[in-house]
């Protein structure tokens, strides 16, 4: 993998969240509202899926998911609340622990219906 292809994943998974995020979090402080943020991280933040070559999506979707735990802390006293999720492999009782289907075929409980209950 070249720097600029680890550049570039990094960018568009954890920079491009950031980014998203800090704008919602101003409009929200500005407002005195408070409010929800939802990152989408992914299973691959906690276990490594091999023998695919994605350390560098790998690495974006933890430091995601270490983003999340930073901005909740300093964004609460704002009202606002950071999470994320982290959808995997599906699979019923197979599937891996903790994740969470992409709903795609229909059953409810998909990403979509997570990031509701996130909310």
């Amino acid at each position: 993998m070249s720097a600029s292809e680890w550049r570039r994943t990094l960018d568009i998974n954890t920079t491009g969240s950031f980014l998203c995020a800090q704008a919602a979090a101003k409009t929200m402080i500005a407002q005195k509202t408070g409010g929800s943020i939802v990152f989408i991280a992914s299973i691959s933040a906690q276990k490594t899926n091999f023998p695919q070559p994605q350390a560098a999506y790998n690495a974006s979707k933890a430091a995601l998911v270490s983003l999340k735990r930073s901005l909740a802390a300093e964004w609460a006293v704002h009202g606002i609340r950071v999470n994320s999720l982290s959808p995997g492999v599906g699979g019923g009782e197979g599937g891996v622990e903790g994740t969470v289907s992409d709903g795609e075929d229909g059953e409810s409980g998909g990403v979509g219906g997570a990031v509701g209950a996130a909310l």
